[in-house]
């Protein structure tokens, strides 16, 4: 083989290698929660995000190998040049006795005696690597593992595939030195990643200039150039402390902000971006202008399309200009109605429970194993606003949330579920059905929560194992003191705590014994295609071996079919809950529930 036929030289690969801009940057946090995931559910002490250039392996995440090796090694250390030399998987039992790997160096320097790597292709099939699973000893590889293997690299390329586009996609606009459009979509996809994990919502402002065309005609292209110049001046001091500035075109500006609350929060952004373009006059030759501006606002979440935001943003402007004329800077109507009515929530939210307004609606959890008879009940909390109707909880939790308004409302949510669940235990047969309670973060840090928990149960009659507390996996990741004491207090009570929406953020199994966790519930969105897809099923099938593993109960949400049970059941799972057991209930309809045997028709056929 020649060298221009060797694929670790070739100069095609090595130059999309380097446009991802990884070859010299520090372990990343999010290819380190890959690792993570491989060394715990393949149970194996080493596992690499590897990217093999010319003469290296730089690891872009290095999980359980000697810090003196975790930055690079040689090729001579590297089985994952072979996966890219075969733009195949290699799957290793013994290296010792493997004609393909036995004089490689990392066999007596890292103890690496089992080895499987899955490749990290770009879309062009250009492979930059290989995401790798490594143990000590004799490995015997199992088709769920590597299939595993290979799902989290999919994961693992398409952010690399994204690293690269960021770092390809450095437009600038010529006249104004800002991002261009295609840039701009591009840090709106980068900080929906870091959105998702945040649960922060995006802002993106569409801004144009008012009866620009004028000034053009009347000072000449070069001064409009000028004022052009300035505004984008003005436009990055604005957003300095939120994001990203970028001219869509002509006299159109974009600004991002990744990190915003809600509606108010964004629209007191977009109140900024406008007085500081359109409160102060510019000089362009020795004479003040002034410049008016229409701004549209775009709020979405991390699963919303970069391009779809863009263009709402856009569409919002459009309609600011129609409505209100030329020279009136302010915001869509329609968005700052949104906004006001999200404030009437803030301040009523916190007197709802006194007022009679709230209810609980019960939705049951159902044993996969044993019939499909009913374990428990999850507490989920309503709302009938006397004005608005049935308010959503989507809506109405994050005000509560934001405004602290969330504790006592919370300690309401537990007492009045931990009185039902007490009164239909009492029931014939029911005495081991149980009930589940969601806990906000901002519970969580109240010193005294577990206090509360403790006299709740107490006055309630309600024995602390019928008890769970459901948390969010944030609240895990960025908690506190007071977090980590509360779930130690709540494990000490014999509560059970249960990790919500799990598999989701891919990033708290180093903490779960930690932080004593008893239960996991897998996400709705991995369940939701087990009998469709194979990808699913391996990767629900994945979690339900590691929680087994770990000795956690698990739990599946959001089953609607019949088939989905079937499945989940023969992968082990033993508890699911969702439609197609049972929609959430008041709490008047759970003893006849729990009487006529909770199942759904044929539930109990596997």
């Amino acid at each position: 083989m020649t060298a221009t036929d060797d694929p670790i030289v070739d100069p095609a690969r090595l130059n999309a290698l380097r446009e991802t801009g990884l070859m010299d940057a520090a372990p990343a946090e999010a290819f380190e929660r890959i690792t993570h995931m491989v060394s715990e559910m393949l149970g194996v002490p080493v596992a690499l995000v590897s990217l093999v250039g010319a003469d290296k392996q730089r690891f872009a995440s290095a999980f359980g190998l000697p810090e003196e090796w975790s930055t690079e090694t040689p090729l001579s250390h590297s089985f994952c040049q072979h996966v890219v030399a075969r733009s195949a998987p290699l799957v290793v039992e013994d290296a010792r006795v493997d004609p393909l790997v036995q004089d490689n160096l990392a066999i007596r320097d890292l103890d690496v005696i089992a080895y499987a790597g899955v490749p990290l292709q770009l879309e062009d099939g250009q492979t930059l690597g290989a995401l790798c699973a490594i143990d000590g000893e004799t490995h015997a590889w199992t088709e769920r593992e590597l299939q595993l293997l290979s799902d989290l690299a999919a994961i693992t390329a398409d952010a690399i595939r994204l690293r690269r586009a960021l770092v390809r996609a450095a437009g600038r606009d010529g006249l104004t030195g800002l991002d261009d459009r295609g840039t701009f979509r591009t840090a709106i996809g980068a900080a929906a990643v870091e959105a998702r994990e945040t649960g922060r919502d995006l802002a993106v402002l569409g801004l144009g200039l008012d009866g620009f065309g004028i000034v053009n005609a009347a000072l000449g292209h070069d001064a409009g150039d000028t004022l052009l110049q300035q505004v984008a001046e003005r436009l990055r001091g604005a957003a300095d402390e939120c994001g990203t500035v970028a001219r869509l075109g002509g006299d159109t500006f974009g600004v991002l902000c990744g990190d915003v609350a809600d509606e108010v929060e964004a629209i007191a952004l977009a109140d900024r971006v406008r007085a500081a373009v359109c409160d102060t006059p510019y000089v362009v030759d020795g004479e003040e202008q002034l410049l008016a501006a229409s701004i549209g606002l775009a709020l979405g979440s991390a699963a919303d399309d970069a391009e779809v935001l863009v263009e709402e943003a856009l569409v919002a402007m459009a309609r600011a200009k129609q409505h209100r004329g030329a020279g009136h800077g302010r915001t869509d109507r329609e968005l700052a109605d949104r906004a006001a009515l999200r404030l009437r929530l803030r301040n009523d939210t916190s007197r709802a429970h006194l007022r009679g307004e709230t209810w609980l609606a019960y939705q049951p959890l159902v044993g996969l194993a044993d019939g499909h008879r009913v374990e428990g009940f999850e507490a989920l909390l309503r709302w009938d606003h006397p004005e608005l109707g049935q308010v959503a909880p989507d809506a109405f939790i994050p005000c509560a949330e934001v405004t602290g308004a969330i504790v006592p409302l919370g300690e309401w949510v537990l007492r009045r579920a931990c009185e039902d669940a007490a009164a239909w235990r009492r029931l014939p047969g029911a005495e081991h059905v149980g009930v589940s309670v969601n806990v906000a973060p901002v519970q969580l840090a109240v010193p005294s929560f577990a206090g509360v928990v403790r006299e709740t149960l107490e006055q309630t009659g309600l024995p602390s194992s019928a008890l769970t507390i459901e948390i969010v996996e944030r609240a895990l990741l960025h908690g506190g003191e007071a977090h980590r004491r509360n779930l130690q207090a709540l494990a000490e009570l014999g509560v059970t705590v249960a990790l919500d929406d799990f598999g989701v953020g891919y990033s708290a199994f180093d903490r779960l014994a930690e932080l004593h966790v008893d239960t996991l519930k897998i996400d709705r969105s991995f369940v939701a295609g087990i009998a469709e897809g194979e990808r699913a099923a391996a990767l629900v099938e994945a979690l339900v071996a590691l929680g087994d593993k770990l000795g956690l109960r698990m739990v599946a949400e959001g089953v609607e079919e019949a088939a989905q049970a079937r499945l989940l059941q023969r992968m082990g799972c033993r508890t699911a809950q969702g439609w197609h057991f049972g929609r959430p209930m008041p709490i008047a309809d759970v003893a006849g529930h729990l009487t006529s045997g909770g199942a759904p028709p044929g539930a109990g056929m596997a």
